[in-house]
């Protein structure tokens, strides 16, 4: 045999080798990415509460008395100025009063029924004398709590009215958001699977304090919110808010999915180097919506992958996702 005829056989022989039994090479892990841009954002702090009537009056009577004639059930509409009981003439007539009113006026809103009567004395009769209650507002008869013929004792609840017209969320917030609130922040309020455009139009002059579960404590405050178009809304249902304290510009943020912590809890992101994976430690702020800020590690213009929790690892191939 020639010697060309020999080098062939060993050349293929060689080159057959070195391709079998070379070690497969991995297949780049396909990820997604986005380009990291700094820009303005919306701060927002979260609360929790439910919806209410615009407002809801209470009706009694100051002194005893009979109830004569109820002229309407529960879930209908009144108007100002309607009767919605009459009562049977007394030895002493019944003096018919709105009871928060009354509490309001005599500054005792804190106590009690039977303090209040007691801090009122007799002077409720003279002020708000009538046989007859009637409604102080278009409204909803919310509550008859007694009827004809029945004997209604002195600042009973004996009627409720409320106003639909209009729906507020009445929410809590912690004690360091509340900080953050004032009069006229816009809002959104989510309720019974529907979303509503809302505004601050109320927050507690005060930070009040409630029992947890645990035996502990904490500390919370009181907004109210006005939804600009209710329609759909169910008064009394639970409601979440983001209330939007301000707006801040120049602000890198990240989808959620693309942070990851490490074991020994430090956040990373895998930054897209050519067509290679590389994890870049950065430290977080302030949630916005579905993205999380980043204050440090990051800059405009890069692109990094957005699921960190994949099966990635620092300097790893990557296929980007077109």
């Amino acid at each position: 045999m020639k010697k060309s005829a020999i080098l062939v056989i060993l050349t293929a022989i060689i080159c057959f080798s070195l391709t079998a039994f070379r070690p497969e090479q991995p297949t780049p892990a396909t990820v997604r990415t986005v380009t990291v841009v700094a820009g303005s954002s919306l701060v927002s702090v979260s609360a929790s509460g439910a919806l209410e009537p615009y407002r809801t009056r209470t009706l009694g009577v100051a002194g005893y008395a009979v109830a004569d004639r109820v002229y309407l059930n529960v879930g209908e509409e009144v108007r100002e100025g309607q009767v919605i009981m009459t009562f049977a003439a007394a030895e002493n007539p019944a003096a018919a009063l709105d009871i928060e009113e009354i509490a309001a006026s005599a500054d005792v809103s804190s106590l009690l029924d039977g303090d209040v009567a007691a801090a009122l004395g007799d002077s409720v009769a003279d002020v708000f004398s009538a046989s007859e209650l009637v409604s102080p507002f278009d409204g909803v008869i919310t509550a008859i709590n007694i009827e004809e013929g029945e004997q209604a004792a002195p600042l009973s609840v004996l009627a409720e009215v409320s106003d639909f017209s209009r729906v507020r969320a009445r929410v809590r917030l912690s004690e360091e958001d509340f900080a953050a609130v004032s009069v006229g922040m816009p809002a959104d309020v989510s309720s019974g699977g529907e979303a509503y455009r809302a505004v601050v139009i109320e927050v507690s002059p005060m930070v009040r304090s409630s029992s947890t579960l645990t035996g502990g404590s904490e500390r919370y405050g009181e907004a109210v919110l006005e939804l600009y178009d209710p329609s759909g809304a169910l008064v009394g249902s639970s409601a979440t808010a983001k209330i939007y304290t301000e707006r801040r510009s120049g602000v890198i943020t990240v989808p959620f999915a693309a942070v990851d912590q490490d074991a020994q809890n430090r956040e990373f992101v895998y930054v897209l180097d050519g067509n290679c994976a590389r994890i870049r430690y950065v430290t977080s702020g302030r949630e916005f919506g579905n993205n999380l800020e980043i204050t440090g590690g990051v800059l405009g213009g890069e692109e990094i992958i957005v699921d960190a929790s994949a099966a990635l690892s620092d300097g790893c191939a990557v296929e980007v996702e077109r």
